[in-house]
């Protein structure tokens, strides 16, 4: 039966219901005397149940429409739900992946780290050599300036820059050439150093006073100096009393007697003076050359053919002749040249080692 049926049905059942109450009441209560009182009662109900049928169908509707509404709850909670599903299956997938990814980038990382760790340990074996290369370098640059040029500085400033760099590889087994450099050091602080500076400027000192010095025998340019001398000596006569003083004075000058303990030599020539001077100036500058690099016998030979000379052609009475050769056998027995110590063991030991650890690499 459908709903109109229905509604239909409850309709008759009410209205039979309400027939048999009217009747009662008809019974029970007076007769009207007005004959329009009948037809309202039946009025009276049909709106009653057209009110009834109303709200019938309005119940239906909203039954209806509640029904609608609930299937359309129904199937937007299905939608949600079949929405969430694909959510979760999608974000599973997603986990998923990010996994995959997570695990991807570990192990990306784990090769990234192994290959950082290689590259540091060839980074720190190539600064390794390389420090053990400067040292090498070093320790020949200090053998070379000793041997070579007697620079004791600039060695012992190389044998610590070594030492500094055999420190910084951090290999305990530099240590033995550690130690052998600092013996070297301290050896080259023992070597006594010589004034070769002062002695440099007391050899300029007599080259720069070579043309004055008296010749053993007179030349014309001597005598004429002499002559000078002697005229700027004359006394000057105030009175008549001082002349014969004065002419006395001026005969002896005239007439110079020389004891010679050995021949008389013949004078020289003014090119000849120039010659033997500029010859001695050469002696002199060759010792205070070879002074300057270390050169002991040399030195001492180039100083003694100058004395030679200059006792033979100078006059030793002279005052100035006899300064220069003071000076010059003071500087003549000056030790310029002191033994210096063997630096070249800490070189042999590096050699050693580098070709130890050689032969440890090709084993390995």
């Amino acid at each position: 039966m459908t709903e109109p049926d229905e509604n239909k049905a409850a309709v008759e059942s009410r209205e039979n219901k309400t027939e048999p109450a009217a009747q009662d009441s008809a019974k029970e209560k007076p007769p009207a005397k007005s004959p329009a009182q009948k037809p309202r009662v039946r009025h009276t109900s049909r709106n009653l149940t057209v009110v009834l049928i109303i709200v019938l169908a309005l119940a239906g509707g909203a039954a209806y429409y509640g029904y609608q509404f609930l299937q359309q709850q129904t199937a937007r909670m299905d939608a949600l739900a079949a929405q969430q599903q694909q959510l979760q299956s999608e974000n599973a997938q997603l986990k998923s992946q990010v996994s995959d990814s997570l695990q991807a980038l570990s192990k990306q990382g784990s090769e990234l780290a192994n290959d950082i760790e290689t590259l540091r340990a060839k980074d720190t074996h190539l600064r390794k050599d390389w420090l053990i290369d400067e040292a090498e370098y070093l320790l020949q640059l200090a053998n070379y300036r000793l041997l070579f040029d007697r620079d004791i500085k600039t060695a012992v400033v190389a044998l610590n820059t070594a030492d500094v760099r055999l420190r910084d590889t951090g290999d305990p087994g530099v240590v033995p050439v550690r130690k052998v450099i600092a013996e070297s050091v301290q050896a080259l602080k023992e070597v006594p150093q010589s004034d070769l500076a002062g002695l440099s400027l007391a050899l300029s000192a007599i080259d720069k006073d070579v043309d004055k010095l008296p010749l053993n025998t007179p030349d014309p340019q001597s005598r004429a100096q002499t002559q000078q001398d002697g005229m700027s000596e004359t006394r000057k006569v105030k009175t008549w009393s001082e002349l014969p003083a004065a002419v006395w004075h001026d005969l002896k000058g005239l007439i110079v007697i020389r004891n010679h303990e050995k021949p008389v030599e013949p004078l020289i020539a003014p090119d000849q003076r120039f010659f033997l001077t500029e010859n001695l100036r050469l002696q002199i500058e060759q010792a205070r050359l070879a002074m300057l690099s270390g050169q002991a016998e040399i030195y001492k030979e180039r100083l003694a053919t100058a004395i030679q000379w200059i006792e033979k052609y100078f006059d030793k009475e002279a005052a100035q002749t006899q300064a220069a050769l003071t000076t010059l056998k003071q500087l003549q027995h000056s030790a310029i040249a002191p033994p210096l110590p063997d630096i070249s063991k800490p070189y042999r030991l590096l050699e050693e080692y580098r070709q130890n650890q050689t032969a440890s690499a090709a084993k390995n």
